[in-house]
């Protein structure tokens, strides 16, 4: 690979704003804006691939369409609701209609409902993930050991030669491995945006999957600090956004690179986006930074911090003053070397924290029971006291406490009566679930995602009895597999 080769070749393309720019010719666009305008008047919808001058992916994944909302009665489950004023039920039902969770508790009766005997089986709510970059999942497991081969070198060498049908592919193997997990929420923190396309078909994965999503805009990798990023793209996205979110399940983001590079562009990005009021995240990867942050007043609750390594005591105050949720990623963290999050500090300060695959070059899957694990085992080493955290605490941040750290409390996160139905169901009679002592102690130190039986989204049955219902998991490796090769190809 040409590590200098592939950057130099960014810089310079990235002084053009053509890399930033729609293909869309002029009277392209106006054909497309008068089609939008009697499409609009006469209710029809307009699709992601007419806004751009390419055609969308083929839709060879897709099994089918999605699975309409049902109308679902879960019966004999032991249901953990993670809403306090609820509680939980060992012998518990729970009715789904038309994607709103209609009522939990025990002997429901739900007319015309269909039933599933859940007898065995834990119901929770669908875990929240609050920071992942999506796209280069098609590099799992590739930041090799050999000096200059790093995380960042890969995805340095690699971001060039992404074409908008790659971020497709590394978009759709991540929120297909998302649904096996029992992930209902995603966090596609995307920082290889090189054109209007690149975004609308990362997008368009996440819209295939029916999953609920933020997809956070940013620069792409390799950006120097002294260019700021080009707002047209995210700005048409911001301006267009009900026909990319499908119906309000996909919210919009900003990726911040933050002020480690250029402090003065760094702020000007921060403030345009706060003026389009658009949530922001940013990486806080080193000591200090969020210091840096609290002392130029740029803290906020719609700023979420990812990692916080190193943080000081008096960092976590600032950060838990200003409102501002944490993202903690412990598989990349210890992988790369930046040490321990700081969680023991972070639950003392009372800090809101959701849990993150950040990345699987690095962290290898997307396996939400096992970060569970490792944020439990962590702190309990760090504070030498085997009960300083417990299973239920880990449980909550993955998610209600990660609907709280993406805003999105009052819709998703907990099996609460009027929130939208994200759930995931997994199966208690598996051999590494055996006896079923301690529901929650065995979801976050025995589960795996081989146990997850069902997932809905948004009340749509996305997996069942451990299959997907709507993509083909063979086809969705097999895009990867061949947008890895072409990319390597590209970068010898």
């Amino acid at each position: 690979m040409s590590l200098t080769k592939s950057i130099d070749n960014l810089r310079s393309t990235s002084k053009n704003e053509k890399l930033f720019e729609s293909k869309i010719n002029r009277r392209k666009f106006l054909t497309d804006s008068l089609l939008y305008s009697v499409l609009g008047m006469s209710g029809g919808l307009l699709s992601i691939g007419s806004l751009s001058g390419q055609g969308m992916p083929s839709a060879k994944p897709l099994l089918s369409g999605l699975p309409l909302r049902g109308n679902y009665l879960i019966k004999n489950a032991h249901i953990i609701t993670m809403d306090d004023q609820i509680g939980d039920f060992p012998n518990g039902d729970l009715h789904l209609n038309n994607g709103i969770i209609k009522a939990v508790g025990e002997n429901i009766n739900a007319e015309a409902a269909e039933i599933i005997e859940a007898k065995g089986m834990i119901v929770i709510p669908g875990f929240i993930e609050t920071h992942w970059h999506m796209w280069n999942s098609i590099f799992r497991s590739m930041a090799v050991d050999d000096p200059g081969e790093g995380y960042f070198d890969t995805r340095t060498e690699i971001g060039g030669h992404f074409t908008p049908d790659d971020m497709y592919n590394g978009n759709l193997l991540s929120v297909t491995e998302a649904l096996f997990s029992g992930i209902t929420t995603v966090h596609d923190w995307n920082h290889n945006i090189r054109s209007l396309e690149h975004a609308e078909y990362s997008i368009k994965a996440i819209k295939d999957a029916g999953i609920r999503a933020r997809f956070s805009f940013g620069n792409p990798v390799g950006l120097d600090d002294e260019e700021p990023v080009m707002f047209g793209p995210l700005e048409h996205l911001a301006d267009n956004w009900q026909d990319y979110s499908n119906e309000g399940l996909i919210a919009l983001g900003f990726a911040w690179r933050g002020i480690e590079g250029n402090i003065k562009v760094g702020e000007a990005e921060l403030n345009k986006v706060r003026s389009m009021g658009l949530p922001v995240t940013v990486h806080a990867s080193s000591a200090g930074i969020i210091g840096r942050l609290a002392y130029a007043g740029l803290l906020g609750p719609d700023m979420l911090i990812v990692h916080g390594m190193q943080a000081t005591g008096q960092e976590i105050e600032s950060m838990v003053k200003a409102g501002a949720p944490i993202s903690l990623s412990p598989f990349s963290e210890l992988r790369i070397g930046y040490g321990f999050p700081e969680v023991p500090e972070l639950v003392r300060a009372g800090a809101t924290i959701g849990l993150s695959v950040d990345t699987t070059v690095l962290s290898g899957n997307s396996d939400m029971f096992a970060i569970m694990k490792n944020i439990l085992n962590i702190t309990n080493a760090l504070e030498q006291d085997e009960f300083k955290l417990s299973p239920r605490q880990v449980l909550e941040m993955a998610t209600i406490d990660g609907a709280r750290s993406m805003g999105i409390a009052d819709i998703t996160g907990s099996i609460s009566p009027g929130k939208r139905a994200d759930i995931t169901m997994v199966d208690g009679t598996a051999i590494n679930m055996q006896p079923m002592t301690d529901a929650v102690n065995l979801l976050v130190e025995a589960a795996q995602p081989a146990n997850v039986h069902s997932v809905w989204a948004d009340g749509r049955l996305l997996k069942h009895k451990g299959n997907l219902t709507h993509l083909s998991v063979e086809e969705v490796g097999r895009k990867a597999t061949r947008s890895y090769k072409e990319i390597i190809k590209k970068s010898k």
